[in-house]
């Protein structure tokens, strides 16, 4: 640690190129090396029966954003699409130990990541309640999140507040070889151990995932097909205390509002019409620029498509979100629509784009849930 932050200190100094390559360069190897060390103390615990768990309330959505955040310029620059989903039914508020579960988010989000060259990164996250069972609470599984020794009542009250969160990363990268998938869970194990390996890592981080999971009450699996992509899905048990829970139900103005998204990537088309639809809306979608100025010129003999707001994701193949929304100012019609631009971190239309399109608003991809509410809402007030 303290050579991380001497040498990032020292990257802000006037150095000469030569001089400023070589402290990038201790600075990128001290934080490898923190990893391993990391990992290693980590897996040490977890075999010694050492590893303690928390149990507080945190923000299961604000955990996952941010875990996502961590990640998001890499997969910018790898030209990535990285996106989340929270399934309507999964409480906001959980017990348990959020640094536990950043630590598996994290490993393989960056896993997808650091896997997928091209394509997309997705993580859906959904819940089932645990009905009342004597065999969850004296499950040897669920020791972190043991219920205590009080009456049936009582116990059974608790027990009706206990869920099974799902977690899901799912990815378009080079996919596992089927006789290499028993190596993923084994300790200092790589898929690929020659010493031409493309890929470096210690072998741990799943490995500490799995039985991180396991000891929060849940497991972790993969499914994957080599070449196409890989899914891995863990589970946790957590509670949730009705004094403290904070479900994200917006009462909005929002329903029946009706919204034309234009993107070319399906996985995004699909989550944020699954959240529109969620909050009373109705959506139409076009996969390219072209197609959202056809439906535009066309839609004038049908009032069913009279749109209030077009999203417009900036980066598309065929024709680009700036493209896009100038043509959409040339209708008539639509000079003056409230345009939402989705766009990657780092990246925006100049001011001169931006003066002649009048956006009513810039939405940084990977969307979030209660920004992009927010948005609409202040729009639609």
């Amino acid at each position: 640690n303290g050579i991380i932050g001497m040498t990032s200190l020292l990257i802000d100094t006037n150095l000469n190129s030569e001089q400023q390559e070589y402290v990038n360069d201790i600075h990128t190897c001290s934080i490898a090396l923190l990893r391993i060390i990391n990992d290693i103390l980590d897996f040490s615990k977890i075999e010694s029966n050492k590893l303690d768990f928390e149990e507080r309330p945190f923000n299961l959505r604000l955990c996952l954003e941010e875990c996502i955040d961590l990640l998001a310029i890499q997969a910018v620059n790898k030209k990535i699409e990285l996106a989340y989903f929270i399934e309507d039914n999964t409480p906001s508020i959980i017990l348990g130990d959020e640094t536990r579960l950043r630590q598996i988010l994290v490993n393989l989000i960056t896993n997808a990541v650091k896997f997928t060259a091209k394509g997309e990164v997705l993580v859906n996250v959904s819940s089932q309640q645990i009905p009342w069972s004597e065999n969850i609470i004296n499950s040897p599984n669920s020791e972190a999140f043991k219920l205590p020794e009080d009456s049936s009542d009582n116990q059974q009250n608790i027990a009706s507040n206990l869920y099974e969160i799902k977690f899901s990363v799912k990815d378009t990268g080079i996919g596992i070889p089927r006789d290499k998938m028993h190596k993923l869970f084994q300790p200092f194990s790589q898929v690929d151990s020659s010493t031409t390996r493309q890929y470096g890592g210690t072998g741990l981080g799943l490995v500490i995932s799995k039985r991180l999971c396991e000891m929060m009450g849940g497991k972790m699996w993969v499914e994957s097909q080599e070449g196409i992509g890989s899914t891995f899905h863990f589970t946790l048990m957590a509670k949730v205390d009705e004094n403290i829970r904070s479900q994200f139900n917006p009462i909005s103005n929002l329903a029946n509002k009706r919204l034309l998204i234009v993107d070319d990537r399906p996985s995004c088309l699909q989550i944020l019409t699954q959240q529109l639809n969620e909050w009373g809306i109705l959506s139409h979608t076009a996969t390219s620029g072209i197609a959202a100025i056809n439906i535009l010129k066309n839609e004038t003999a049908d009032q069913n498509f009279d749109f209030d707001l077009i999203i417009i994701g900036m980066e598309m193949s065929e024709m680009d979100g700036v493209a896009t929304a100038i043509a959409i100012r040339e209708i008539p019609k639509y000079k003056y629509l409230p345009l939402v631009m989705l766009t990657p971190i780092g990246k925006s239309p100049t001011k001169n784009q931006l003066q002649k399109l009048n956006l009513a608003a810039l939405l940084n991809k990977p969307i979030k849930q209660l920004q992009l509410y927010n948005i609409l809402d202040k729009i639609f007030c």
